[in-house]
C-alpha cells in the first residue's frame, strides 16, 4: 500500500521533533516536493527547531506546529511517529509530553492514513494498533534491511562491478 505520490501530500510528524535524525532527514527529503503540509506535533521542549521550519518555508512548503491530534486534519496521508530520544539529554526539565498512538486516536484518521515509525518504539505507539491495516512500520523496517543492503553493496562493491 503506497500513496505513489509526493506532490500535494501531508504528513504529521509526532513526538521527539528537536533530537529526531529521521524526522530532520525526512523534513529535509519531504521539502523538495510540491505542495507538500508538514504538520509538527510535539510538546514545547521537543519542537522542531527553528532552522527545520525556516527550510521547510524556504523550499515552498508548509509547517503547521500542532498542540493535539485533533489539530492534524484527520485526511492527513501520513503519521509518522518517532520515539523520544531519551539518550540525548540529561536535563530533567525536558520531560516530554508523551503523543500515544492507540486504537481511540486511529478511529480518528482515515482508512487511508499510513502510520510509520523508525522503530525501536517505547510507548509513542500502543501495541493494540499492531494489526491495524494502517500500521506501515513492520513492514518499513524489514523493507529499510533491503535498502541498507542495496546501499551497503552499491557503496563496497561499486569499484569491482566497474572492472
Amino acid at each position: 500500500r503506497c500513496h505513489k505520490r509526493f506532490v500535494d501530500i501531508s504528513v504529521a510528524v509526532i513526538g521527539d521533533l528537536l533530537f529526531g535524525r529521521t524526522v530532520h532527514s525526512l523534513i529535509k527529503i519531504l521539502s523538495l516536493y510540491d505542495h507538500v503540509i508538514i504538520y509538527g506535533l510535539s510538546s514545547p521542549n521537543f519542537a522542531l527547531p527553528v532552522e527545520y521550519i525556516d527550510y521547510i518555508k524556504m523550499r515552498g512548503a508548509t509547517y503547521i506546529a500542532c498542540d493535539d491530534f485533533s489539530d492534524i486534519p484527520s485526511n492527513v496521508d501520513v503519521l509518522y511517529n518517532t520515539r523520544t530520544q531519551l539518550e540525548r539529554f540529561t536535563e530533567s526539565d525536558l520531560a516530554p509530553r508523551e503523543y500515544i498512538i492507540n486504537k481511540k486516536v486511529m478511529e480518528y484518521f482515515s482508512e487511508d492514513t499510513m502510520l510509520i515509525h523508525p522503530l525501536p518504539r517505547n510507548n509513542e505507539i500502543s501495541t493494540d494498533v499492531d494489526d491495524d491495516k494502517r500500521a506501515l512500520y513492520f513492514k518499513q523496517a524489514h523493507n529499510g534491511m533491503y535498502i541498507r543492503m542495496a546501499l551497503l553493496y552499491d557503496t563496497l562493491a561499486g569499484d569491482l562491478k566497474e572492472e
